[in-house]
């Protein structure tokens, strides 16, 4: 037992008692117990009692204040050297040791097995994260290349509106369309154009255009190229109604637009009249005929007036709409066949020679499409034109052959000493049209003179002609677009517009999808 009680020995060398004493007090206490109670007398003051003193009772010993400081007794208490067995060696059967089969004992044997589990774990966490990232990377080059697809189909249904707004042929039309496309890069077999369009709430409106682009776009992480499909439709289509009246000007600078005199009357009803030419007489009345337009409704002039038979007083304006009709579609002879005048019937088709042969009596025009050519149309005083589905197409005898530069071309003039009794188609491409001039005519004569009745419903559209009403009545219930119009000697002209009639306007050029 000694010997064993040697090997643990105090910070000074004495060995350490490890139970109580015979006849000493307190031996039942522990050692920490003895410690709290009297902090002062550590280890090292326990050991020299016990050298100086031996086996006296300590418990009754006077004990003396200690001054604190260096080396008093209140510096921590540490261990001191513990002697090892020879070797060095503590031995396998301590108490204090984890047992080999312990996991704790293997600490660095557990964090090898958890950090494989943290690499196949990030392992599959970048892969998921660099997926995630692709697809992102491939939805935004798939929307970059839809949306420039779309910009490409926006931009080329404008221009063909624009070329449709300006009196531009069908072929024209598909052409700019199909121009504008190119200069965005896409091919002619990627571009589908319908003029008009051929399905939806637009199919057979000629003022409106369809444009489909179809390409391919590639990812980059998803394999294969991805179809992309676009459409975007224009138009010049317009909600406001046209004016009842709209003229452009006389022949010469100071020529009137529009004009009333000798006692005759124009009266207006349902829209404004517009006067876009700038001469300082551009609208006239002397002192025996009137101008009358209805309430809310205007007379805009772009000129100066002369007379004081207006109702109300004109407006003068810096700028007024342009021509409602321009653009309006030309049709086309394919299918049309070409027939001799003339019968009491007349079917549609191509008239080399025009209607100037009339027979006396009525004369009955089937519904449908009248190209006229070089003479023009001519109803003499005992004949009674009549048709209902009617327009009427004047133009020139090369049409549509004739070069597009020549602006001299001369088409026949109208003259009607007859009856008229006309009403426009109600549905297709030229609903509320009745009479039509070809554009690139010149100095078109239109004069309605002494008749018994003129009865037109539907639009008389003329933008290179000048109209005279020569002491007769003309009713009309749709506008009228004419270089210039005259009633004179008496001549009662009535415009009354009727939306559901009239011919529709054409607006500026927009998408409409």
């Amino acid at each position: 037992m000694a010997a064993q009680r040697d090997r643990v020995r105090g910070p000074r060398g004495s060995p350490l008692r490890d139970r109580a004493r015979r006849g000493e007090r307190g031996a039942g206490r522990s050692a920490a117990a003895q410690r709290r109670r009297d902090p002062g007398h550590g280890p090292a003051r326990l050991g020299r009692a016990a050298d100086a003193d031996g086996h006296r009772d300590l418990a009754r010993r006077r004990q003396h204040r200690r001054q604190s400081g260096h080396g008093r007794g209140d510096d921590p208490v540490r261990a001191g050297r513990v002697k090892l067995p020879g070797g060095g060696r503590v031995p396998a059967d301590a108490p204090w040791r984890h047992h080999a089969g312990d996991p704790v004992s293997r600490p660095r044997s557990f964090a090898r097995d958890e950090g494989g589990q943290a690499v196949v774990l990030f392992a599959a966490l970048a892969l998921g994260l660099i997926s995630m990232i692709g697809l992102a990377i491939d939805a935004g080059l798939l929307y970059s290349a839809r949306r420039s697809a779309q910009d490409a189909a926006d931009a080329a249904a404008i221009a063909g509106a624009i070329v449709m707004r300006q009196e531009g042929d069908p072929e024209d039309i598909i052409a700019a369309a199909r121009d504008d496309a190119a200069r965005n890069g896409y091919s002619e077999s990627d571009v589908t154009i319908e003029y008009p369009p051929l399905t939806g709430a637009h199919a057979g409106n000629i003022l409106y255009i369809r444009v489909t682009l179809a390409t391919h776009a590639r990812g980059a992480i998803l394999p294969g190229p991805r179809a992309i499909t676009v459409s975007a439709v224009g138009t010049i289509d317009t909600t406001a109604p046209p004016p009842a009246i709209w003229a452009s000007g006389g022949r010469k600078k100071n020529d009137p637009a529009l004009e009333a005199v000798h006692g005759s009357t124009i009266s207006v009803t349902g829209s404004d009249v517009v006067i876009a030419s700038k001469s300082r007489a551009a609208a006239k009345v002397d002192r025996d005929s009137t101008v009358t337009v209805a309430s809310p409704n205007q007379i805009l002039v772009v000129g100066g007036t002369s007379g004081d038979g207006f109702t109300p007083t004109p407006k003068k304006v810096g700028k007024v709409e342009p021509d409602p009709f321009a653009g309006f579609p030309k049709p086309s002879v394919d299918g049309l066949p070409v027939q001799d005048c003339c019968d009491t019937v007349l079917r549609p088709g191509v008239y080399p020679d025009g209607l100037t042969k009339l027979p006396h009596g009525t004369v009955t025009m089937q519904p449908g499409i009248y190209i006229l050519k070089g003479r023009g149309l001519d109803v003499g005083d005992h004949t009674t034109l009549t048709g209902a589905g009617v327009f009427i197409y004047l133009t020139d005898k090369d049409y549509p052959f004739a070069k597009k530069q020549d602006r001299q071309r001369q088409c026949g003039d109208v003259n009607i000493s007859g009856e008229i009794h006309l009403t426009a188609p109600t549905s297709g491409p030229y609903q509320g049209m009745t009479l039509y001039e070809d554009p690139r005519c010149k100095n078109m004569a239109i004069e309605l003179k002494k008749s018994t009745a003129l009865d037109i419903t539907g639009a008389i559209y003329l933008p290179t002609a000048a109209l005279v009403v020569n002491d007769t009545a003309l009713t009309l219930t749709s506008a009228v677009v004419v270089q210039s119009i005259t009633a004179e000697h008496g001549a009662s002209v009535s415009v009354q517009l009727d939306p559901l009639r009239a011919a529709p306007p054409r607006g500026d050029p927009r998408l409409a999808e």
